[in-house]
């Protein structure tokens, strides 16, 4: 599994989905986690061949999900990554609620869920991922302090003037420990924004 043209001209010639044994299923499934495991060997030397591999892997693995294998649990961190690199949004947000529906308090899932909802333009659902992961986070930390901006600015985006205004007041006391003058800049023009109409 290190000829990259090899390896896509198996793929290609794979017979159509739906057609194959279970034990051909088992053999794409140890094919497409050999595609991860040379896409990370790869990725110091050459992150550009490595996401390569990580696309090819995932072609593997829709295959499987077409004929009806359900995806692994230990590779669908990588292949929300990979859906992500491939502008497939909507495929890696789901990968990412089943994976915090199993594991709700991991912070890494939480921020690369936000993250994901920022960029595909749904700010509600970013705000929820943002909370969630603030809470997780220790008080008055600069993670905090991100975490609670970004949930406040969600809230403002979705058209929820009045919690992100409650959000951002919320911070307001714990202002004295925060010495970044640009997240403090950031959280004063958010305050404007929410508290707008507020005494």
């Amino acid at each position: 599994l290190r000829d990259y043209d090899e390896a896509v001209s198996g793929v290609s010639k794979l017979p159509p989905a739906g057609s194959e044994s279970p034990q051909v299923l088992d053999i794409l499934e140890r094919i497409a986690r050999g595609f991860l495991v040379t896409a990370a060997d790869v990725a110091p030397a050459d992150p550009a061949a490595s996401q390569k591999w990580a696309a090819l892997a995932g072609t593997v693995f829709d295959r499987l999900k077409t004929a009806g294998r359900p995806l692994p649990g230990d590779v669908k961190t990588n292949l929300a990554q990979i859906y992500a690199e491939q502008g497939r949004l909507d495929d890696a947000a789901a990968l990412y609620a089943e994976l915090l529906a199993e594991t709700p308090r991991s912070r890494t899932l939480l921020r690369n869920a936000a993250m994901l909802s920022d960029r595909r333009g749904v700010p509600a659902e970013a705000a929820d991922y943002w909370a969630r992961l603030a809470v997780l986070q220790e008080v008055a930390t600069p993670a905090w302090y991100e975490a609670r901006l970004a949930s406040a600015k969600g809230l403002l985006d979705s058209g929820q003037a009045d919690r992100a205004c409650e959000s951002v007041r919320e911070v307001e006391r714990f202002r004295p420990d925060l010495r970044d003058d640009a997240t403090k800049k950031r959280f004063a023009e958010l305050a404007a924004s929410a508290c707008r109409e507020k005494p």
